[in-house]
């Protein structure tokens, strides 16, 4: 089982002690995840109402910017799928993250869900109204879905918050070759 963990540790990327947090949270409750669940699984599970270190300075924070930071090279690859699993659980980590919960939306759209897509977008602009890539984003959905007033919406949205900006610019190029 350490030989697995270690093994574990050294592909997915994860710090050495995130394992140890996991391994000692499933030890102290009685749960049936038992030995076959990985230490990433088993670490989302207990994460939400404590912090897994102790240590509130350096609490779920880190381990989100982690996550995103995996996400997005799973995302740069092309890995979709991947990039949902690990960017659902930063958005248990850290709800309130509109970053995460606009890259969650990306990454459903690109394996085409897009009903979870369009709530992950929501849930990024009710945190934050004027995110310009959820408003990008979910222009680029609008159009993948056949609402290409919604789209022209978010591009009205868009050009009154930055204007020329590389997000307004890339729907506008969308939309205009409709």
């Amino acid at each position: 089982m350490i030989r697995f963990l270690g093994f574990l540790v050294l592909v997915t990327g994860m710090a050495i002690a995130a394992p140890s947090y996991a391994v000692g949270s499933n030890s102290g409750s009685s749960g049936s995840s038992g030995s076959s669940s990985s230490s990433y699984g088993s670490s989302s599970s207990s994460s939400s109402s404590s912090n897994r270190s102790g240590n509130a300075d350096e609490g779920p924070t880190e381990d989100v910017d982690e996550l995103l930071a995996r996400a997005r090279t799973y995302l740069e690859r092309g890995w979709y799928r991947r990039a949902v699993g690990v960017l659902r659980e930063a958005t248990i980590l850290e709800p309130f993250n509109a970053d995460a919960w606009n890259e969650l939306g990306f990454a459903y759209r690109n394996v085409e869900n897009y009903n979870q897509s369009a709530r992950a977008y929501d849930r990024a602009l009710a945190i934050d109204p004027e995110h310009l890539g959820a408003l990008n984003y979910q222009g680029f959905m609008f159009l993948e879905t056949d609402k290409p007033d919604s789209a022209r919406d978010n591009l009205a949205r868009l050009n009154a918050l930055c204007g020329d900006c590389s997000e307004y610019q890339g729907l506008k190029e969308a939309i205009d070759a409709l």
